[in-house]
């Protein structure tokens, strides 16, 4: 997806802000705007300065224009270069899939939308429409998709989940340390500089609460940068137990 420029249109601001995320993690330049005249005004404006749009990713139910219509409106501006067109549907939609070219429809996804199955829609349509062509290394075999690179420590006590989580980041190209409570994991954060830290809520010795509470204060004590926490935890209630609980990780 690298380098490939894709226009999300939906009037949902948290839907825009979740799939435009998702997009630039997979190295899209992604651009998102709320109705059809938007979208088409950007469409329009970014083929005057010669950087159109290879993908759209339409909402059905817009207000003003709806995605149909504006499939409909990019296929009949002779201004505008063909985008290929993912359309997303919160609910089943009455369309005749014959049609699908007509309006330059490429794919329909039903809300919400699973990551995977957005990005096989979106590879599948690539090579289709041969939006972009892979990446060619000097022995004339594809590279590898690019990595993520940095140091993770993990602070989990449930050794299957150890497991996991350290797959998963190495996968992805990451280092991964992995401690079994929140003590040792502000012993292993004051050691070795991490990029991230993955923490546990509910661990014994010390909870994933109180090891970054002491974490923040080893840090200021020692002048360092805070390195950012993402909490984990199993169940919602259990990490949101009283109000006074909730504001005081928030705050950290």
């Amino acid at each position: 997806m690298h380098g490939v420029n894709i226009l999300v249109v939906d009037d949902n601001a948290t839907n825009r802000d979740i799939l435009t995320s998702q997009l630039a993690l997979w190295g899209a330049n992604a651009t998102s705007v709320d109705s059809g005249p938007r979208a088409l005004k950007m469409l329009l404006e970014a083929a005057a300065v010669q950087q159109p749009f290879q993908l759209a990713l339409l909402d059905w139910h817009l207000p003003i224009m709806d995605g149909l219509s504006l499939a409909k409106a990019i296929q009949s501006d002779r201004r505008i270069p063909k985008p290929a067109i993912i359309m997303l549907s919160s609910e089943n939609v009455s369309f005749q899939p014959e049609r699908s070219h007509e309006y330059g429809i490429s794919f329909f996804l039903n809300k919400p939308v699973f990551q995977q199955r957005l990005l096989n829609c979106l590879r599948e349509t690539l090579a289709q429409d041969k939006v972009a062509e892979p990446e060619l290394s000097q022995t004339g075999k594809p590279t590898s998709a690019a990595r993520l690179r940095g140091r993770i420590l993990v602070a989990e006590d449930n050794l299957v989940n150890q497991e996991v989580v350290k797959s998963f980041l190495e996968n992805m190209g990451c280092s991964a340390d992995v401690v079994n409570d929140g003590e040792a994991a502000v012993l292993a954060a004051g050691r070795r500089d991490y990029d991230l830290i993955l923490m546990d809520c509910h661990m014994p010795v010390m909870d994933g609460f109180s090891a970054t509470l002491k974490l923040r204060e080893q840090e200021a004590a020692a002048g360092k940068r805070r390195v950012p926490v993402i909490a984990l935890t199993a169940t919602c209630k259990k990490a949101s137990r009283t109000n006074a609980r909730r504001r005081r990780w928030t705050a950290i």
